[in-house]
This record gives structure tokens, sequence and C-alpha cells, in this order.
């Protein structure tokens, strides 16, 4: 766990055969997840719309994981 990374985890599924755009909108994710955690107010988003792309981009992982 500790040698998991974004670089890492990027690599790994585009690699499963993940489409690139679907990457980009999980780093996204987290992104969005970083900042409500550690600066609120730069967060312009609402967390029903984290959880919503969240559960998007995994029904898409698990469609396009091979």
């Amino acid at each position: 766990m500790a040698d998991l990374n974004r670089e890492k985890a990027s690599v790994s599924l585009l690699a499963k055969g993940v489409d690139p755009e679907v990457v980009t909108e999980l780093l996204k994710i987290i992104d969005d997840c970083e900042f409500a955690s550690y600066a609120p107010a730069a967060f312009s988003g609402t967390m029903n719309d984290v959880y919503n792309g969240a559960a998007k981009v995994m029904g898409i992982f698990e469609k396009q994981i091979k």
C-alpha cells in the first residue's frame, strides 16, 4: 500500500485497458477529495458530485478492465 501512488495507479490502469480519459477523470476525483479534505474553502463542488463521479468511474472500470 505504501508503494501506491498516482503515477503507478495510472500506469497500471492504462496497462489493463482502461481508457485514458477515464484515468484522467479518476485523478480529478482524487484531486477533488484532497481539496475537500485539506482546503475545504478551495473546493468548489459538492461531495455528492464527487461521489457520483467516483461511482461512474468505478462502473467504467468494471467494464474496461481486462
